[in-house]
This record gives C-alpha cells, structure tokens and sequence, in this order.
C-alpha cells in the first residue's frame, strides 16, 4: 500500500467538499480528497436510467432514512449530489435559517452565510439558469414554492 501524505484530506468531492479542497489547496496545503464514487465522463453517462441511477447514486439509488419513511437520491461520484441535481444551486430560505438559529443553535449569522454564499457562487461560477432551459418540471417547482409562501429566487446553477 502506498503511504501519502498530506496537509489537508477532504472526505467526498461534492460541491461543499470541492471548495474546502480548493480553499485548502489555494492556502498552499498539500490537498487529498477522497472520493468512493466513480468518475464518470458527460459522453459517458447514457440515458439508460437503471443503470446510470445505479452508478451514479449512492446504494445504487436505494438510500433511505433510519425510520425508512424518506427516500433519498445521494450522488456517489466525482461531484457528488451536484453531479446527479444537475449543479442546481439554492440558499437556505430566510424561514428554515431562523427556525435552525432559533431551535438548534446554528451559529452562523444571516449576513456571514450571505457572504459565504457570494464566495462559493462566485468561486463554483455559480449563475441564473437562462429561461429557455427551464423544463415543465422546473415550473411546476417555481409555482409550488410560491403556494409555499416562499421567497422565489431563480434558479442558479455552476458551470
């Protein structure tokens, strides 16, 4: 077995994993990340959904909860989830924020995440989703969020 060494090791190489990676390895740290999943190339990811969902999810797409009552998609590859959601990228609603900062503690101010999310948008070449690439499905989201009561942003995603 061959021994590495290294200043810093990131578990996983989603989105949140690759900017610690990158702000690690920008800092000048000798950077591994470590990642189960398999790289797949765009031409190599076909349109038979079977076997893709069983590459490229984590439990080949057959995750659940511990009280088995949700089913979860979690991408297992290079990229992680972002891969498999298309690189869709949201902030935390202003009403899920407050409800974790008032019942769970959660540290972090609206502002400092508000500048968070500009680094990692900015860094991740985060932008809007154009218009003309928005699906049906995409509206029926918009539409429910709005039902929701919920502040509608549009949609952004890396590229």
């Amino acid at each position: 077995m061959k021994k590495l060494e290294t200043d810093v090791c990131v578990i996983g190489s989603g989105a949140s994993a690759g900017v610690l990676a990158w702000y690690a390895a920008r800092n000048k740290n000798r950077t591994l990340i470590l990642e189960r999943g398999g790289y797949f190339r765009g031409l190599e990811m076909g349109h038979h959904e079977a076997s893709m969902v069983a590459s490229l999810y984590k439990d080949g797409g057959l995750q659940f909860n511990t009280t088995f009552d949700m089913y979860l998609l979690q991408g297992n590859c290079v990229g992680g989830s972002s891969t498999v959601s298309n690189a869709v990228c949201f902030r935390i609603p202003d009403k899920i924020l407050t409800n974790w900062q008032n019942e769970f503690g959660f540290p972090i101010s609206k502002q400092e995440l508000e500048k968070s999310y500009e680094n990692v948008e900015k860094y991740s070449h985060v932008v809007p989703i154009e218009q003309k690439n928005l699906n049906k499905s995409a509206y029926k989201f918009i539409e429910g969020s709005k039902k929701l009561g919920l502040k509608w942003q549009p949609l952004k995603k890396m590229v």
